[in-house]
C-alpha cells in the first residue's frame, strides 16, 4: 500500500509527467519506495518491478504500483499482458512462472518432471518474446550433483514443446539465457568459460556463440533490441570496464560512458533502434553507480541530463540505474534515492529534442 507521502509525490509527479509530455519536455514520475523498477511494455504505458528484497509489482500511469507476488520479476511482453519471474509451487519450490492477471502465477518446472533443484532453485525466468508465447531463463537438474555447474542451462519455453535446454559450450559448465527478442528470433544471455568465466552468449543455429572482440571475451549480454539486430551487455577491454554493443556487421563494439576510466560499465535495456540505452557506470570499485543514457550513440549522466532541462527538483536525488526502455525510446525507468534517504524507483518521460 503507498504510504500518504508517495501518493501525494505520485498525483504531483503525474501531472508533472503529462505536462512534460503535452510539451515534449522530460518527466520524473516517482514510484513506492523499495519498488525497483526492471522492465518495461514496448509503448512504456507498464512497469514492472521488484520489491526490495520481496516480490513483484507492475506500475502503469492509471494505477500507481500494483503488488502482484511471486518471489521477483524480470520481464515483460511488448503487449504488457505477460509477465515472467519466478514463484514457489506448492511443495514450496522456486519455478519459472508466467503472470497474467489476478493472484495466481503459472509455475513451468524444469527441463523434465523428475528435475531436483538447487536448493529452493528449480527454475527462473528471465525474459519472453513480444508476444508473451516464448520464455526464456536458467533451469537446474540436468545432472548430479545438483548444484554442480553442469546441472544450470538456459532454457527456451512455449505450451507446445515444453522447456528446451539450450546446453552449454562447455560441458562442465553452466549458461543461462538473459533475454529474447520480441520476434523470438534471437536469444542472448551468457555461457561459461572452463575457468568459470561468464562470457557472453548469442543462440544461434541450435547453439550458444561466444561472443568477442579484440581484447578478447567479454561478459554477459544483457539485452536485444525487437528484432535481433543489436545486443548490449558488460565487461568489455582490458579490464573488463567498458560496455558492449553488437550488431552483424560491426561485431563487439566496447563503449565507454561517462567516466574516462570506470571500474565498470553497463548497457541494461534499448530501445528498439538503438538510439536509446539505458544502464550505469560505477566509477570505482564498490556498489555506488550513476544512471547513464546513450542517446544517439553519446553517453549522458542522467541526472545531469534532466536537471539541465529543467527538473530542479533532481538535484537531492542520486540516480542509480536506468535498466528499462519502451520500445520507441520515449520512456526510461530505474531506480535511485530521494530525498527521504529511500531506494525509489522512477519513471523518466524523455519528451523530445
Amino acid at each position: 500500500m503507498f504510504k500518504p507521502y508517495s501518493k501525494w509525490c505520485l498525483v504531483l509527479s503525474l501531472y508533472a509527467g503529462a505536462a512534460a509530455a503535452a510539451n515534449n519536455q522530460p518527466g520524473f514520475i516517482v514510484l513506492d519506495a523499495n519498488a525497483l523498477p526492471w522492465a518495461i511494455s514496448a509503448d512504456g504505458s507498464i512497469v514492472i518491478g521488484n520489491y526490495y528484497g520481496g516480490s513483484g509489482f507492475y506500475w502503469r500511469w492509471d494505477t500507481g504500483t500494483v503488488p502482484i507476488g511471486g518471489n521477483g520479476v524480470s520481464g515483460i511482453s511488448a503487449d504488457g499482458m505477460t509477465i515472467v519471474g519466478r514463484a514457489n509451487d506448492v511443495m514450496g519450490v522456486e519455478n519459472a512462472a508466467i503472470w497474467q492477471g489476478g493472484t495466481a502465477w503459472q509455475v513451468i518446472g524444469s527441463f523434465t518432471p523428475d528435475a531436483m533443484p538447487c536448493g529452493q532453485s528449480l527454475s527462473s525466468a528471465y525474459g519472453v518474446s513480444g508476444d508473451g508465447s516464448v520464455i526464456v531463463g536458467l533451469g537446474w537438474g540436468l545432472a548430479l550433483p545438483v548444484c554442480a555447474p553442469a546441472a544450470a542451462h538456459g532454457f527456451r519455453w512455449d505450451a507446445a514443446s515444453g522447456m528446451t535446454d539450450l546446453g552449454s559450450i562447455e560441458a562442465t559448465r553452466a549458461s543461462r539465457a538473459n533475454a529474447i527478442s520480441a520476434d523470438a528470433s534471437t536469444i542472448v544471455g551468457w555461457s561459461d568459460q572452463a575457468t568459470g568465466f561468464r562470457q557472453g552468449a548469442r543462440w544461434v543455429d541450435g547453439a550458444w556463440q561466444w561472443l568477442n572482440n579484440k581484447y578478447g571475451p567479454v561478459g554477459e549480454a544483457l539485452a536485444v533490441n525487437s528484432d535481433g539486430s543489436i545486443i548490449v551487455g558488460y565487461g568489455c577491454g582490458p579490464l573488463n570496464q567498458w560496455a558492449w554493443s553488437w550488431t552483424e556487421d560491426a561485431g563487439v563494439q566496447c563503449i565507454n560512458g561517462t567516466v574516462a576510466d570506470p571500474y565498470q560499465t553497463f548497457m541494461s535495456a534499448l530501445s528498439d533502434d538503438g538510439q536509446v540505452i539505458a544502464g550505469a557506470v560505477r566509477p570505482e570499485f564498490g556498489p555506488e553507480s550513476d544512471a547513464v543514457l546513450w542517446l544517439n550513440s553519446q553517453p549522458m549522466d542522467l541526472k545531469q541530463y534532466l536537471l539541465d532541462r529543467g527538473l530542479s527538483e533532481l538535484e537531492s536525488w542520486t540516480l542509480s540505474w536506468a535498466n528499462a526502455v519502451s520500445a520507441d525510446g520515449s520512456v526510461v525507468a530505474g531506480y535511485g534515492v530521494g530525498p527521504d534517504l529511500l531506494l525509489h524507483g522512477f519513471v523518466v518521460t524523455l519528451g523530445q529534442e
